[in-house]
């Protein structure tokens, strides 16, 4: 069975997801880098970082300043992952 490009969504999740296996602390800068080479490669949705209390994940608590200083293209959805209760 064919799959026609428009009812394929690819979802980036390396920036989030990925780097939360590296071990250390990435930089904020290195993010940035990351998710804005992604954005430029062509990829249009990519889940950037995850909005968790830093004393719980504290990999995670550089997400603010990350969305912020990212360089927005256009046609690029940049999620944020924010978990429930």
């Amino acid at each position: 069975m064919a799959v026609s490009r428009a009812e394929l969504e690819i979802v980036d999740c390396g920036p989030r997801d990925g780097l939360s296996a590296v071990s250390g602390q990435v930089s904020a800068a290195d993010k940035i880098r990351l998710i804005n080479s992604l954005a430029k490669s062509g990829i249009t949705k990519i889940e950037c970082v995850a909005f968790t209390h830093p004393r719980l994940i504290p990999k995670n608590s550089d997400a603010e300043d990350v969305m912020g200083k990212l360089e927005k293209a256009p046609g690029v959805t940049y999620v944020g992952l924010v978990p429930s209760e």
